[in-house]
């Protein structure tokens, strides 16, 4: 092929989004779990699942006509759910290991919001974001909502709580294995994996790592490693 036939070409593939990925991610997750996954169909559970396109590890999911449960504890992102993203089911609620009522700690950027009055505290001393508010919001076991839901297949189980990981992961109804467990992990680092405790406690369940970006893990089951 000529140059120019090569130019015109790349051009058209770019103008098309042939042989790339926009990414929607913060880290580009997307594109990993994208390439893992590889079905064209799935369902996801999303825990902390925030703004239906920013920051979102399931969007370019629900764009090759996946769908599933999306949850998060600000119910300000309902209405933009039922616009972008109609097939999805919105739960409006934060995850753990009891059905209760919780301080939740509210930033100008939503993304930095958390149940946990630790990382709230840590957030608070930065520049960025603005601390807004503490409100109280309803926590529910991940196997309840599922179970309201009536979930009973999971490809990918992706979880971002700032802080409440752990918890959410002990909550979630273990007779459904993900083939993909996407995990944010802020403390881990690479030459101490193992000391992680969600690296503990997945590795416990028969999940092995297969990839990271900076803050996030994943995790498939060992069996299905190729």
């Amino acid at each position: 092929m000529s140059i120019v036939g090569t130019v015109l070409k790349t051009f058209v593939k770019e103008l098309l989004g042939k042989g790339s990925l926009r990414s929607y991610s913060q880290d580009g997750e997307d594109a990993l779990i994208v390439s893992i996954l590889k079905s064209k169909k799935g369902v996801y559970v999303d825990v902390g699942a925030y703004h239906p396109t920013l920051y979102s590890n399931t969007y370019a999911l629900y764009k090759r006509g996946w769908s599933g449960i999306v949850i998060d504890p600000n119910d300000a992102f309902k209405p933009l759910y039922s616009i972008w993203r109609p097939r999805d089911t919105f739960v409006a609620s934060g995850v753990g290991s009891v059905k209760e009522c919780r301080p939740y700690f509210e930033f100008k950027d939503g993304a930095y919001n958390t149940f946990d009055a630790t990382i709230a505290e840590k957030t608070k001393q930065k520049r960025y974001p603005d601390f807004l508010k503490e409100t109280t919001r309803p926590i529910m076991p991940l196997r309840d909502i599922m179970s309201a839901n009536g979930v009973t297949k999971v490809d990918l189980l992706n979880i971002d709580v700032e802080g409440l990981e752990e918890e959410v992961l002990s909550s979630y109804d273990w007779s459904i294995l993900p083939k993909l467990i996407v995990v944010e992990d802020n403390n881990f680092t690479f030459g101490g994996l193992s000391s992680s405790p969600l690296f503990t406690q997945l590795t416990a369940r028969g999940y092995v790592p297969v990839a990271c970006t900076p803050r996030t893990l994943f995790f498939v089951l060992e069996n299905q490693v190729v």
